[in-house]
């Protein structure tokens, strides 16, 4: 095999080829930019006689995958079909205004996030098309992590829409008690929500129309419970909502027993600080109902006055003595130095002809 650079024994070296590097770049400049306008012609060419010939199609029968481009303008919500799921443009998604789900965690949200880093939905979420709109009926953890993530669309399964809030509460109720992700705090916010907008008259109406976990009519008494933790400013409950415990019914059932004292309405603002501290040590200090129950009956209680020990000097000749009385104790003492014999004698007989007489009870 002949070496490319010896043939026999005559030794050949390459040639020297002088590279202008502003002429070569200026060349490639020129061609791409004939190159792309070229392009450009035949597009509006073909623009003008068939306007609709770039477009992107729309079949809302076909999901829609994330990176088709597709705007709100080109959704056309109204062809979609009960029971199919498709990809929506974040733009058209509204939450649910009654939605079970009102505290969202962080670290859930950023759960979900991560779970769809790599463009991918796991499970869609639920809505129905109201209008020009599609409104959730579960899925806001889902619809904030597409959003935080910066995501166009968002899978959704589309449901008939139901035929009022009342309804719409307890489809989202039902589907997320398939994943237990709401919390006692949740359910209390939206039973006061609902009063408060009219959807129930009273406790008693909604008691009556509501189902537990298990598919049974909620107790009155139940209702008035978490009515009763619906008092805790909405500031606190999401302050409770951070953490399982602070979370859990029993727990915040202890703790709204601030907000229906009488004490809250007189000072409001010291209270909150209190209803602060409770929270935090019942976090940090894992504890139980009782605990709980105890540390807010002493918050509420406030501190034990504690009375000062009432000093006083006497003289006995030339010595000076002290008595100390100890109210809160019912305690009484005397003490005096630098006595002798015979004066410690003679204070003592007058100590107790003093006392002699007094009551024994």
């Amino acid at each position: 095999m002949v070496s490319p650079h010896k043939q026999g024994t005559a030794t050949f070296r390459p040639a020297r080829i002088k590279f202008d590097a502003q002429s070569g770049f200026k060349s490639l400049v020129d061609s791409a930019q004939t190159a792309a306008d070229n392009r450009f012609s035949n597009a509006a060419q073909i623009l003008q006689s068939q306007p609709s010939a770039l477009a992107i199609p729309t079949d809302p029968e076909i999901p829609l995958p994330r990176s088709a481009g597709r705007t709100s303008a080109d959704f056309d919500l109204q062809s979609c079909e009960i029971g199919q799921v498709y990809s929506i443009p974040l733009a058209l998604i509204d939450p649910n205004p009654v939605g079970v789900r009102h505290f969202y965690r962080m670290d859930n949200v950023e759960a979900i996030v991560e779970s769809m880093a790599d463009g991918k939905q796991d499970v869609a979420v639920n809505g129905f098309v109201k209008g020009s709109r599609v409104e959730l009926i579960d899925g806001g953890t889902r619809l904030k992590a597409a959003r935080a993530a910066g995501y166009s669309a968002l899978d959704v399964k589309i449901e008939s829409p139901p035929k009022d809030l009342r309804e719409q509460y307890k489809r989202s109720s039902q589907l997320n008690d398939l994943r237990s992700d709401h919390t006692a705090l949740d359910i209390a916010i939206n039973m006061r929500r609902l009063i408060e907008n009219g959807v129930y008259a009273s406790q008693d109406e909604m008691a009556a129309d509501m189902l537990d976990r298990k598919g049974k009519p909620l107790l009155k008494s139940q209702v008035s419970s978490y009515m009763r933790i619906a008092r805790i400013p909405e500031r606190l409950l999401q302050k409770m909502s951070e953490a399982d415990q602070t979370s859990a019914f029993t727990i915040a059932y202890e703790i709204s027993a601030l907000f229906v004292s009488p004490t809250y309405e007189a000072d409001q603002e010291r209270m909150d600080l209190v209803a602060i501290e409770i929270i935090d040590d019942v976090r940090t200090k894992q504890l139980s109902k009782t605990q709980t129950q105890a540390l807010v009956a002493a918050k509420m209680e406030g501190p034990k006055s504690r009375q000062s020990a009432v000093s006083s000097v006497v003289r006995f000749g030339n010595q000076n003595g002290k008595i100390k009385v100890f109210p809160s104790r019912g305690q009484v003492q005397f003490s005096i130095d630098g006595l002798n014999q015979e004066q410690v004698e003679e204070v003592r007989e007058r100590i107790e002809k003093a006392l002699a007489g007094s009551p024994t009870t």
